[in-house]
């Protein structure tokens, strides 16, 4: 049988909240123990609860830590119960049923402290001061199982900080709502990221609606290492990111992000913001369901982005490397009425850059005329196996693949499937650079490659010198061979070519004949 707090025994013993038994004792309906049973020990260290108009807080045994005035007392006694078991190095503090109303910062500052609300619903943190919890520098910090509503004027909510290397946070079955800036915040000064937080798990947490903006990102992860982001619900933020990422070794796995200005953003840091990885989840009706600002070692696999404006995002400003989007699924983007690429890849430096066995279906959704994948510049990018689909009815994406204006180096396009595209399934604009191109085995035939070849056969009238063959590139080559094959078009000859053809030119005119002149021909960009 569970066992009863402290305060209850209080209770019954006072003959209040118990039913009469035989021989005259009183016990709780639903805690009767038999006889000579002895009472388990609580799992907490201390207990906070109110009654009527009191706050009180109690260690295991019953005995007083601290009291006041319910709604004007509560951060002192809650701050009281952390100090008593801290003092012991220490322990639980169990927030029972109830609204506790914040009105003084409450400060955990040594290791292995254990906050527990009975329960999200019913456990209610209500704030009305900036950090209402502040965690410095703490190993072994446990909260859960409570609700932080900040009443839209809390500036922030749960605030990590730490100059030292602090291990081992556990955030699970937490509500945050209504505060202005960051709902969870984890900071510090040391760019080389050796004294920082490490080993963070946040677990089943839901961040809502952050008021105003430009404030900050839901939440931030900021000069940290080790943490893993596990089945949360970030939403509503106005002008912000619902998760801001800016350390090493991060994951997020399973995590939505719903109607934010960007949903997981990689931030731009003083030091390589690096090993950055998103694992299922979805980003959707958010201008940029993921922001690259900056970024080293980033995997996004298997996730879902719908209806944003952009899907992924390089920024221009920023460089990047070594970025994999993998298996992800793109729908209905530009939504409602914008006209961007679903992923826009650009920046100062692109290295390295991979997107691999992606659909992406609809996108350009009620207005647009733009490409599923644009390429501004970079070098090592290889775009594999991806499906780009578009039904013609609610969308229109003009291009699967546009490459546009800037420098593209070592790029490969090949064994991606084109369906319903409005103008060409691969797409150059403003004149891109192009160097060492490979565009081939797509589906169907996109009429555009990197490398083509054939064998030309013309009939010769005695004058004419100059014989074009179109060769279907996605540019005009840099390397072209042509081999005579008949005697009548063995002649003194030139080659010259542009976009659309190559031109053979003989200094002397083909003899008269029926498919006399024959040449075999091989181009590459």
């Amino acid at each position: 049988m569970p066992s009863l707090y402290p305060h209850e025994v209080r209770k019954i013993a006072q003959g209040a909240g118990a039913a009469s038994g035989f021989a005259g004792f009183f016990f709780p309906s639903l805690r009767a123990r038999g006889l000579g049973e002895e009472k388990p020990v609580p799992s907490y260290s201390a207990i906070v609860y109110k009654e009527g108009d009191e706050v009180r807080a109690e260690d295991w045994k019953g005995r007083k830590i601290a009291s006041g005035e319910a709604g004007v007392d509560d951060a002192s006694v809650i701050q009281s119960a952390i100090n008593a078991i801290s003092s012991r190095g220490g322990g639980e503090v169990f927030l029972k049923v109830g609204e506790y109303l914040i009105k003084e910062q409450i400060l955990i500052d040594k290791d292995n402290i254990i906050i527990r609300g009975q329960g999200v619903d019913i456990t209610k943190i209500i704030a009305s001061i900036d950090r209402p919890l502040y965690i410095s520098a703490s190993n072994n910090i446990v909260l859960k199982d409570f609700t932080l509503d900040g009443q839209g004027s809390t500036l922030r909510g749960i605030v990590f900080y730490s100059e030292v290397v602090a291990r081992n946070v556990l955030i699970e079955n937490i509500r945050t709502f209504n505060i202005k800036s960051s709902h969870i915040l984890f900071w510090g000064t040391d760019n080389s990221l050796e004294n920082c937080y490490t080993n963070v798990l946040i677990r089943n947490v839901e961040c809502e609606k952050n008021p105003v903006a430009p404030s900050d990102s839901l939440v931030v992860l900021s000069i940290i290492k080790d943490a893993v982001v596990e089945n949360c619900y970030f939403h509503d933020a106005e002008g912000e990111s619902a998760l801001s990422l800016n350390g090493q070794n991060i994951f997020v796995i399973n995590t939505v992000v719903e109607n934010t200005y960007g949903g997981f953003c990689i931030e731009k840091a003083d030091r390589s913001t690096r090993s950055i990885n998103i694992i299922g989840g979805e980003a959707r009706y958010c201008n940029y369901g993921l922001e690259l600002r900056t970024g080293r070692d980033v995997r996004v696999i298997g996730t879902r982005f719908y209806r944003n404006k952009f899907g992924v995002k390089f920024y221009d400003e920023y460089s990047h490397k070594d970025i994999r989007i993998i298996g992800c699924h793109f729908e209905e983007h530009h939504y409602p009425d914008s006209a961007n690429a679903v992923i826009q890849i650009q920046g100062t430096s692109v290295e390295n850059i991979e997107i691999k066995d992606c659909t992406f279906y609809n996108n350009c959704f009620a207005i647009g005329w733009s490409p599923a994948i644009q390429i501004r510049t970079g070098k090592r990018i290889t775009i594999v196996n991806n499906s780009v689909i578009d039904d013609r009815d609610t969308s229109y994406t003009r291009w699967g693949v546009q490459i546009d204006n800037g420098t593209v180096e070592d790029l490969v396009v090949a064994r991606n499937h084109f369906v319903g595209i409005w103008d060409t399934a691969i797409g150059l604009t403003n004149s891109p650079v192009l160097i060492n191109i490979i565009i081939k085995d797509n589906t169907p035939n996109t009429g555009k490659t990197s490398a083509s070849s054939g064998v030309a056969t013309f009939s010769g009238d005695g004058s004419t010198t100059q014989f074009s063959i179109p060769h279907s590139l996605i540019s005009e080559p840099s390397k072209i061979q042509v081999t005579p094959m008949t005697e009548d078009s063995a002649g003194d000859f030139y080659v010259t070519k542009d976009s659309t053809n190559i031109y053979v030119n003989y200094l002397s005119p083909p003899p008269s004949g029926s498919n006399n002149v024959k040449l075999s021909w091989y181009a590459e960009v």
